[in-house]
């Protein structure tokens, strides 16, 4: 969050940009290892789910060491020492490109969405985000991504949790503008 918040606006465009080219190319590799394990990757929205299942099998994770300076009832909770891992670095390139091909799969799915930077007065400063949702809310797919796939792999959700939070930000689309349906180039 602080590499996001310390850009300038110029610079969050840059990385904006650089994101979606870099990932754009990247993750046709990844779309690939995908269908050669069964699993459709085409930014269809259906195939969403799938496909973050799929990378969720991949993930690995690093232990961490408690942060001493809290208070020990915190480090003592099961949820706290059930967190204590970090992904390794092969996961934060998984979890990078898995955010690309969610974020791009609702943009190519519905017209009114779009990649922007986030909101500089919010919590997604700077971030690469999908806008166009109701209520003016940003989609962040890499802190998203981050956190879903973290609260899975301590045991504090399942990977069902995957189709509800695809289907929570299908439904702050707009209802006029559900109906754009594409497939990629």
């Amino acid at each position: 969050m602080s590499f996001f918040e310390s850009l300038t606006p110029q610079e969050a465009d840059t990385y904006l940009r650089r994101f979606l080219e870099t990932e754009r190319s990247a993750v046709q590799e990844m779309i690939s290892d995908a269908k050669k394990s069964g699993v459709s990757a085409d930014f269809l929205i259906e195939s969403v789910v799938p496909f973050l299942s799929w990378v969720l099998g991949k993930l690995k994770t690093t232990p961490r060491s408690p942060d001493l300076s809290l208070p020990e009832w915190i480090r003592r909770s099961t949820s706290y020492q059930s967190n204590l891992f970090d992904f390794d670095e092969s996961s934060k390139v998984l979890i990078l490109r898995s955010a690309y091909y969610l974020g791009e799969s609702l943009v190519r799915s519905f017209p009114t969405l779009s990649w922007a930077t986030g909101n500089p007065d919010t919590a997604v400063k700077n971030m690469p985000v999908v806008t166009g949702f109701r209520y003016q809310m940003e989609l962040a797919p890499m802190l998203v991504l981050e956190n879903v796939f973290g609260r899975i792999l301590s045991g504090s959700k399942s990977s069902a949790d995957l189709q509800e939070m695809v289907s929570t930000w299908v439904e702050k689309v707009n209802p006029q503008n559900k109906s754009k349906r594409i497939r990629p180039d």
